[in-house]
């Protein structure tokens, strides 16, 4: 999938129909732990942004970074004594796989057994596929930044709207 508001689509779609198959609404907290999951693989883009680091689709998106990450919310609000630590955990959990299941059918894959293999797809990679990614045409950069802008603005927006409606609190 690759944008920002897809992932948050993705969660958000797994989310309902948490709500709908349990025939009761998650708390908005686990919301946040749910979508903020759907986005924090691709915190990885900081690093190149501060450090100049290409480190995009390592450590994490993998399975590892996803148990790890819900081992450290449910220990945090463990000890802070919060009856829904589990449930924090489990949502951020739930939210960075929804992101690597999304991120599996694109051409450059992803660590999903990191450190164990390298990149895996679901798309078969063939040459005709393949060109594309290496061809430094500057008019097809432009496009992808401008869907990349759009999808971003898109998810801030409907991230204000849920905070507007009271579905999410900060």
């Amino acid at each position: 999938m690759g944008y920002p508001f897809g992932h948050l689509v993705g969660a958000w779609l797994l989310g309902k129909g948490f709500e709908w198959f349990r025939k009761e609404k998650l708390h908005q907290n686990i919301w946040f732990f749910l979508l903020l999951g759907a986005i924090i693989p691709d915190v990885d883009f900081l690093l190149k942004w501060v450090f100049g680091v290409h480190s995009h689709r390592t450590f994490t998106h993998s399975i590892l970074f996803a148990i790890a990450l819900g081992v450290i919310a449910y220990l945090v609000f463990l000890n802070i004594n919060s009856k829904r630590s589990s449930q924090y955990g489990f949502a951020l959990y739930t939210g960075i796989m929804t992101h690597l299941l999304f991120d599996l059918p694109d051409v450059y894959g992803i660590p999903l057994l990191w450190p164990f293999l390298g990149q895996i797809s679901l798309v078969t990679l063939t040459p005709e596929a393949i060109l594309p990614l290496f061809s430094h045409n500057l008019d097809g950069t432009r496009v992808i930044v401008k869907k990349l802008l759009v999808d971003t603005f898109l998810g801030v927006l409907w991230m204000f709207w849920l905070l507007w409606k009271g579905k999410v609190r900060f």
